[in-house]
C-alpha cells in the first residue's frame, strides 16, 4: 500500500472512531458538538467562546447555536468580560455540571481503560501522524486558495 492508500485507511478509521462516539451521543440524545463542548467546559470553567472554537474548529455560529440550546436548558451561563465586551466565558450552572459528569464521566472512565491496553509509543506515533497530516492538509488547501 502506497502512502495515499494508507492516509485513505487512516481517515477511514478515523470516521468509524467518529462513529463510535456517535453511539455514545444517542444514548444520551445530545450532539457530538454538545458533548464536544460540554467536555471542554468540564475541564476549563469559564473558557470563553473563542477559545473554544480554537480547540473544536467548531465553527463560531455552530457554537453559539449549541450555546443557547445549552443555556436555555439551563446547562450554562455566559458572562461577558468587563475590559471586553465582545469576549464571552461560559461557565456551566450546578445542574449543567451534574449533567455533563454523568454524561462524560463514564465515557472518560471508558476511554482511560482501553487507553491502558495500547502501548504510549502507538499512541505517541498515532497521535503524530495525524496531526502531521492535518498540518500538511492545511497547507495545501491554503497553497490552493492562494493561487485562484
Amino acid at each position: 500500500m502506497d502512502n495515499f492508500e494508507l492516509l485513505n485507511t487512516l481517515h477511514e478509521a478515523m470516521v468509524s472512531l467518529d462513529n463510535v462516539y456517535c453511539l455514545w451521543t444517542k444514548k444520551y440524545g445530545i450532539g457530538k458538538n454538545e458533548l464536544c463542548i460540554l467536555g471542554i467546559l468540564l475541564k476549563n470553567p469559564g473558557i470563553s467562546q473563542k477559545q473554544i472554537v480554537q480547540k473544536t474548529g467548531i465553527s463560531f455560529t455552530t457554537l453559539n447555536s449549541s450555546l443557547k440550546k445549552m443555556a436555555d436548558q439551563g446547562y450554562l451561563y455566559l458572562e461577558t468580560e468587563a475590559s471586553n465586551k465582545k469576549e464571552k466565558h461560559i461557565n456551566l450552572t450546578g445542574e449543567g455540571k451534574g449533567y455533563a459528569e454523568n454524561i462524560l464521566l463514564p465515557l472518560w472512565e471508558i476511554e482511560e481503560k482501553t487507553a491502558r491496553k495500547i502501548k504510549t509509543k502507538d499512541i505517541e506515533t498515532a497521535f503524530l501522524c495525524v496531526n502531521r497530516y492535518k498540518e500538511e492538509l492545511i497547507e495545501a488547501f491554503n497553497k490552493r486558495e492562494g493561487e485562484k
